[in-house]
C-alpha cells in the first residue's frame, strides 16, 4: 500500500471544476501554492532523507480515473532537492527531482490526499 504523503489538504472548489477544461489548471496551481522548501508538506515528504531546495515545484497531470466519491489523479512533480556536503567547500549542491504521486480527491468536500505511488 502506498504511503500517505499529506492527508490534511482541502481545495473546496476544485470539484466543482470537474470534467472541464478548467480542472488541470487549477489542480496545479493548487499543488503549486503549497510553497517551497521545508515549507511544502509534499516536498518535505519526497525527498528521500534530502533537505528540498527553496525553488518552486512544477506539477503535471498524467493521467485522472473518475470514481463515485473520488477522483484518482496520477501526478508528475518536479523538484530539488539539497545534497549537504557533496560539492567544493561543503557548499550544498542542489539535484533535481522527479517522482510521481497518487492523489485523491474526495468528490463531495475537496479534501486531498497525496499518496506515494508504488
Amino acid at each position: 500500500m502506498p504511503s500517505v504523503l499529506s492527508s490534511n489538504l482541502c481545495f473546496p472548489f476544485l470539484p466543482g471544476l470537474w470534467p472541464g477544461p478548467e480542472f488541470a489548471p487549477a489542480f496545479k496551481e493548487a499543488i503549486e501554492s503549497l510553497g517551497s522548501g521545508a515549507d511544502n508538506p509534499l516536498l518535505t515528504a519526497l525527498g528521500g532523507g534530502f533537505y528540498p531546495a527553496d525553488t518552486p515545484l512544477t506539477v503535471s497531470l498524467l493521467e485522472v480515473e473518475e470514481q463515485a466519491e473520488l477522483l484518482v489523479i496520477r501526478v508528475g512533480v518536479f523538484y530539488e532537492v539539497l545534497l549537504a556536503g557533496c560539492a567544493c567547500g561543503d557548499e550544498p549542491q542542489a539535484q533535481s527531482r522527479y517522482d510521481e504521486i497518487e492523489a485523491r480527491l474526495n468528490r463531495a468536500d475537496g479534501t486531498l490526499m497525496l499518496r506515494a505511488s508504488v
